[in-house]
């Protein structure tokens, strides 16, 4: 005789609900190398990534309002950064993508070379 005990038909919850958590895919479609981040609301750290033109970087985040950051080395030194804000829910897989192009497509972002940008310090 087989006697099967704690066998369960629930799936395990994904990670990100259990731990509460997003993520966002900054994408760098300019001709710069760029400075990027993506911060959540309320929150000091920064965990700011140089890409080179034609690369991304995900980042974990959590649900709500996320800060969108990107600078040149120059602006960066200067604490003059390109910002947006998004918003987005657990278990979101949001991508963000700067570029050259002025308006940019639906799901792109007019970078800037400004050194009159949003300090981010």
């Amino acid at each position: 005789m087989i006697i099967f005990t704690g066998l369960s038909c629930t799936k395990p919850k994904p990670l990100c609900e259990q731990n509460n958590f997003a993520h966002v895919t900054i994408y760098n479609n300019t001709s710069y190398y760029l400075w990027v981040d993506a911060t959540s609301a309320g929150e000091n750290f920064n965990d700011e990534t140089r890409l080179m033109p034609g690369t991304s970087h995900l980042f974990t985040v959590d649900p709500g309002a996320v800060g969108i950051w990107a600078a040149t080395d120059a602006g960066r030194e200067a604490d003059s950064w390109n910002y947006d804000e998004v918003y987005v829910i657990q278990c979101d897989e949001y991508s963000y993508t700067w570029t050259n192009k002025k308006g940019g497509g639906e799901d792109e972002h007019s970078f800037i070379d400004t050194k009159y940008g949003k300090p981010k310090k």
